[in-house]
């Protein structure tokens, strides 16, 4: 063994011969970048992709690839809660889509995929009651207008190429840009903090809740709690009468919508309950819409679920959180 590297050595810097050289620089390359790779990795950071409406768009795009194609809406608690993979595993034969976009309500993509008429497919859509409400019914509407106005080939061969180097790659974490680290170095003389966050090729994500400061979060919606009013019924009821005409829209096409409302809990669950109370506005949400509906509620199993921070699912936590919703599915004959 030590004869070979010997020779190996006396062939990169003793052969003068100029493919010698390019060997050599190639090596190096891949030497250093495994290094970092592994560098990060052993530091906890891990493959995860950087969002973009150019990135959301590409999978836009896809929802035309099958005929039983799975859509789903939503905000941050569709992209922590449904594992996608869960969910393949039940039933293979199906394409799944994830447009949810974090911290944003799903009105506007579920127009669009109603007006979109080569779409036809099953919606499954995460919402909380605000998601008809006023300007929250076009939360979404910035990356429709990307998908439909400047949406091109070239975003689907980098979103392709994106997907596959971020998920990966820890190295191309967008934390971990030089600027970045350097910056992070200078100012506060450490490294970028690992974040507790992944987002998968898939656009779901897995969240590490086990560096959480609970308290932190419980306070951030308990200060709310003292000045906290019912919203206007009245305004709410207009944004159903909209969205029941997208439900509608998908529905004659042969579509299938499904609302679901995923857990929230502690300070949070109460503070809806005094914005959005269950039974003033989901139940009659449930009474308006022609769509079929879910509320995590209605099983006492994911009643039990934590959401540490009031508001989504640990990723421990998120594939039996999808199985439990998929046999509440099943019993609505969704699939």
């Amino acid at each position: 063994m030590r004869a070979y590297f010997i020779k190996l050595l006396k062939y990169f810097f003793l052969a003068n011969r100029p493919k010698s050289s390019i060997a050599l620089s190639g090596l190096l390359i891949v030497s250093s970048v495994a290094a970092l790779e592994l560098y990060w990795r052993s530091n906890g950071f891990k493959p995860t992709i950087t969002d973009s409406k150019a990135y959301w768009s590409y999978h836009r795009s896809r929802v035309y690839q099958s005929e039983k194609t799975v859509v789903l809406l939503g905000a941050s608690r569709m992209q922590a809660g449904f594992v996608v993979d869960t969910f393949l595993k039940r039933y293979p034969g199906y394409h799944v889509v994830n447009l949810a976009i974090d911290g944003k309500h799903p009105a506007a993509v579920l127009k669009d995929l109603s007006e979109d008429e080569d779409f036809n497919g099953i919606v499954l859509c995460a919402v909380t009651a605000p998601f008809a409400y006023g300007s929250y019914l076009t939360a979404q509407q910035q990356y429709v207008d990307y998908f439909h106005k400047q949406f091109g080939v070239a975003d689907i061969v980098s979103g392709y190429f994106q997907g596959y180097l971020q998920s990966t790659f820890a190295s191309f974490n967008n934390r971990l840009k030089f600027h970045k680290v350097i910056g992070n170095l200078v100012v506060r003389d450490r490294l970028p903090s690992k974040p507790h966050r992944t987002l998968l090729r898939n656009r779901s994500t897995a969240i590490d809740y086990s560096r959480l400061n609970r308290a932190k979060f419980q306070e951030r919606y308990r200060k709310h709690l003292a000045g906290a009013r019912m919203a206007n019924k009245k305004s709410w009821l207009r944004g159903v009468a909209q969205v029941e005409r997208s439900v509608k829209k998908l529905q004659e096409r042969g579509s299938q919508v499904v609302f679901v409302r995923f857990p929230t809990t502690d300070a949070l669950w109460q503070l809806q309950q005094i914005r959005t109370p269950k039974h003033e506005f989901w139940d009659t949400l449930v009474s308006k819409t022609s769509a079929k509906t879910f509320h995590f509620h209605e099983n006492p199993e994911l009643m039990k679920l934590d959401c540490p921070d009031s508001s989504h699912l640990d990723f421990r936590d998120a594939p039996k959180f999808t199985q439990l919703l998929l046999n509440e599915l099943d019993k609505r004959m969704v699939f």
